[in-house]
């Protein structure tokens, strides 16, 4: 598995969606079972607007759960091999991504937050092409631009879009400049949102409604024995990923070290957001983003690549084993 997904063909782009697929059969055999979001003020009323008429567990509420995944997916690989995270090029981080996001069936259905993941990997795209940039304002108002509209279909969005200017510090864009780009990128989806609204006299509702889905509490989702083992399991990768990246930072150039410092950063408060009470496990596709990234850096530095194959396949068989052994 590592050393197929360890390289940056043609044939491992068609290979991801079919293992994708193999590791949604819970979701398409049972697709009522455990995933459903039920919490009340859960979507926006940008989602509903779009996707309100989706039908959650229907064929197209499956099939458009695997393909923003999917789309989610491409992108970390991209974010992976464009800012030299890995080694050399491969769809690594595309794996680890799927494997992240396919443990909890919590994470599987449709959801805001695989809209939002997409665009804030975008986001984070943007951010770290300013970074080396003379006049970086253009790129990071895109980036919040981005994050906003990702925002508005996910209220929950706002704890990551909060994070997103703390990585202004850790890429060296902090100047009143760029703070402004920034805060002028986020306002403009939410003018443009705001104004449509007004004219057609829907300002105050929808935006009491919206408001209510960024500080929603969500139920405490119940673990048992082997959620817990799974939790501890890849909590223990996470760290470890991490810690490799630190520890690999006097290696890097300056410019790379700030792309690992922020990725870290984004990896550490946005997995420390699950404890609290607005969040659960179907975050775990914005955790995937980060997490993916430094696990696949990882493993390409093992020195006895074959231990990148058992602990790749371990992470495989107990993600196939939980999401058939746990209900919901």
């Amino acid at each position: 598995m590592f050393k197929f997904f360890n390289h940056n063909t043609i044939g491992v782009y068609l290979a991801l969606p079919v293992l994708l697929i193999l590791l949604r059969l819970r979701l398409i055999v049972y697709p009522l079972e455990g995933y459903t979001p039920l919490t009340n003020n859960l979507f926006t009323p940008m989602w509903n607007n779009i996707f309100g008429s989706v039908e959650l567990g229907g064929e197209l509420s499956i099939v458009l759960s695997i393909f923003f995944t999917l789309i989610a997916a491409y992108i970390v690989s991209g974010i992976s091999n464009s800012f030299h995270f890995a080694e050399h090029q491969s769809l690594l981080a595309s794996l680890y991504y799927v494997l992240i996001s396919s443990g909890f069936v919590v994470s599987y259905g449709l959801h805001p937050a695989h809209i939002f993941a997409i665009f804030y990997s975008i986001a984070i795209i943007a951010l770290f092409r300013a970074s080396d940039k003379s006049r970086p304002m253009p790129l990071i108002y895109n980036a919040f631009l981005f994050a906003t509209i990702g925002w508005l279909f996910w209220g929950k969005g706002l704890w990551s879009l909060i994070v997103l200017f703390g990585l202004l510090f850790f890429i060296r864009t902090s100047n009143i400049r760029c703070i402004l780009a920034a805060i002028l990128g986020a306002l403009t989806p939410l003018s443009v949102y705001a104004t449509w609204l007004f004219m057609h006299n829907a300002l105050l509702t929808t935006a009491e409604l919206f408001w209510q889905t960024c500080i929603v509490e969500v139920p405490f989702f119940h673990m048992g024995i082997y959620t817990i083992s799974y939790s501890c399991l890849v909590a223990l990768t996470l760290a470890i990923s991490a810690l490799n990246a630190i520890g690999h930072l006097p290696q890097l150039s300056i410019l790379e070290s700030r792309y690992t410092r922020s990725i870290t950063f984004v990896l550490v408060l946005i997995t420390a957001s699950i404890a609290l009470p607005q969040y659960a496990f179907e975050i775990l596709p914005i955790v995937g983003i980060a997490g993916s990234i430094l696990i696949a850096a990882m493993m390409q530095r093992l020195k006895n690549q074959m231990w990148a194959e058992v602990l790749t396949t371990i992470m495989l068989v107990v993600t196939v084993v939980i999401q058939w052994k746990v209900k919901g």
